[in-house]
């Protein structure tokens, strides 16, 4: 036994060098943070505003409903009232999400028949729930999974500057295709109405709708299912599970210096009030998802069936808080609008269909944790959004505003450094967006 423990003792000697440092250790402390935003904003988000209205609802009441559902319904109080509707209540909105993985590649897919370990880098594979509270519609019962997640606390932290997704590190070099795996999607209140406009339930309006979550009834709608295809359209694949992107530029660093994997899905303030009517009758349904960005979604649109406009966007980045700077504008915009930098080699043009790589809302006039390099700046507005009168599939009429900065203002090229803050005046954006 003696011999024996002098032998593990010079092994380990041996192993520990003249540093005292184990050459393994980055394989036993990750380097990577992976960190999943629900903002447009990398850093500084704005608070809930108020939600837009699929244009159909009108304080006139509900256009093309047939027996007309007019301006005094519950329909159009229940959305519209001043005080109480829906859209002026954004902090009652709910969501219950369910994340099944998120995967890395280096590809542009993977090719028929090949494996998917040999393809994706499957480096955070722990299901992720994220919901509001823990209630059910089931008596007695609640989302115990979530609440053993923390689920709660979870989703404020996806809203408000978000929250560390268990993932182990992966090999060092590029890579520009990134999938996250959403198995539900599911939001509240849901509330259906009668073919005059009046609650199905007037007792309680908002426990109308259920949808399964984690295999428990909750009061909402999953809507997932219409975001699986951009509207319009049959995809070859789905565009939930995964929602991805293959045009990222994702460099994962070699060494020991800590680094971030940013992930940002647009959800907080890029939500509205929809309407479905479906199939038959002149029912309805309002519900709250994604704002029609770029496409319309009409009240009667028997060609497409029940699909809606918009859909969720989508970017990643990867940074070094050690070695990142900052843009600094000399003023803020005006509320609701954006701050956002691309890499050089990147131009946004109107209307835009991406997120910038890094932003922050247009109130906060500080663009963080920028890698050193050469980067557009921009100032991003919200000008116009999908009118009901568009053709079915297209966005070719406006109607006013509904939250999406589909406009930009470029404001120049700045060259960043590490440590330092790049100051950008704000007259160079423009006085307004185009």
């Amino acid at each position: 036994m003696v011999k024996l423990r002098n032998i593990l003792s010079f092994g380990a000697l041996a192993v520990l060098g003249c540093t005292n440092e184990l050459p393994l250790s980055d394989l036993l402390n990750n380097t990577m943070t992976l960190k999943l935003l629900g903002t447009y904003e990398s850093n500084d988000p704005y608070g809930w505003l108020n939600l837009p209205v699929d244009d159909v609802i009108t304080t006139s009441g509900v256009a093309s409903s047939d027996p007309a559902i007019g301006g005094g319904s519950d329909l159009v109080n229940y959305v519209l009232n001043a005080s109480t509707g829906l859209s002026v209540r954004p902090n009652d909105l709910k969501f219950y999400i369910d994340i099944a993985e998120i995967r890395i590649a280096r590809g542009q897919g993977k090719a028929p028949g090949q494996p998917i370990p040999e393809y994706w880098s499957q480096f955070a594979i722990s299901r992720q729930l994220l919901c509001s509270d823990y209630a059910t519609a089931e008596p007695g019962r609640i989302l115990q999974n979530c609440a053993d997640q923390n689920g709660s606390s979870k989703l404020h932290e996806f809203f408000n500057g978000g929250f560390t997704y268990p993932a182990v590190d992966i090999e060092h070099g590029n890579y520009n295709h990134l999938g996250i795996y959403f198995r539900r999607f599911v939001t509240a209140p849901a509330v259906g109405f009668l073919g005059n406009g009046t609650f199905i339930n007037a007792t309680a309006p908002e426990r109308t709708m259920v949808a399964t979550f984690d295999n428990r009834s909750v009061y909402g709608m999953d809507v997932a299912s219409l975001l699986q295809n951009n509207y319009g359209e049959a995809a070859a694949e789905p565009r939930m599970f995964p929602l991805q992107r293959k045009d990222l530029k994702l460099f994962v660093e070699a060494g020991h210096e800590p680094y971030v994997l940013e992930v940002r899905v647009f959800v907080k303030n890029n939500m509205m009030v929809h309407i479905l009517q479906p199939a038959g009758g002149n029912a309805a349904v309002t519900y709250v998802a994604p704002i029609d960005w770029n496409t319309n979604h009409a009240y009667r649109d028997l060609f497409n069936g029940e699909r809606q406009g918009g859909s969720l966007l989508m970017t990643a980045r990867t940074y070094q808080p050690a070695k990142s700077g900052a843009i600094q504008f000399s003023a803020p915009a005006t509320a609701g609008e954006y701050f956002g930098v691309t890499e050089a080699a990147t131009m946004l043009t109107t209307p835009n269909m991406v997120l910038p790589l890094a932003a922050t809302r247009g109130t906060n006039t500080r663009i963080t944790n920028l890698p050193p390099g050469n980067y557009n700046v921009y100032r991003l507005c919200d000008k116009t959004r999908c009118s009901n009168a568009s053709t079915p599939g297209g966005c070719d009429q406006a109607a006013g505003q509904d939250g999406y900065p589909e406009t930009v203002a470029f404001c120049g090229q700045y060259t960043v450094s590490s440590g330092t803050t790049t100051n950008v005046p704000l007259a160079l954006c423009s006085s307004a967006c185009p």
